[in-house]
């Protein structure tokens, strides 16, 4: 009897206080549905690691614009080590499939399609990233300085009158 009573009593611990956490991943999918389920999409290099975080030297954005150095952390838990947890390694070049949460923090996993990229063929193969931010920018842009333009022709008028 005791020994059933210790048997289940450590199975109990060991469920529910056990410190890594497992998981699988659903897929795998084409480098497209993966960029298409990403917020952000990017290719550079590890530059350093701090605990829980990596620094990260953006050569290209894929999609979405940000920094050309960024924090991402491949924990999916603070309170746990899960299996699909990512694991950067510093001066390796990355494909970075990121969700960025409500707090602004860029979050991958091993789950998202990241890869070390040795082949730029898998670049290439997702296109050239998204310009519609340039687009969009530059339509604000211009329409910012055509009305600047038209507030100093009335602005003129004004004056001469």
């Amino acid at each position: 009897m005791k020994k059933l009573v210790t048997i289940l009593l450590i199975s109990f611990f060991l469920t529910f206080f056990a410190p890594t956490a497992f998981a699988s991943c659903a897929g795998p999918f084409s480098l497209n549905e993966y960029k298409n389920m990403a917020d952000v999409v990017v290719v550079g290099k590890v530059t350093s690691i701090n605990n829980s975080f990596a620094n990260f030297e953006v050569e290209k954005y894929l999609k979405s614009q940000g920094e050309k150095e960024i924090k991402i952390t491949g924990q999916e838990s603070k309170e746990a080590i899960t299996s699909v947890d990512f694991t950067f390694e510093e001066d390796k070049k990355y494909l970075l499939f990121l969700k960025q949460s409500t707090e602004g923090i860029l979050k991958t996993n091993s789950c998202m399609g990241n890869r070390e990229l040795n082949n730029e063929e898998e670049v290439k193969s997702l296109g050239e990233g998204s310009r519609t931010n340039l687009i969009l920018v530059a339509a604000l842009g211009g329409l910012g300085l055509g009305l600047f333009v038209l507030y100093l022709l009335k602005r003129k008028k004004l004056n001469e009158n």
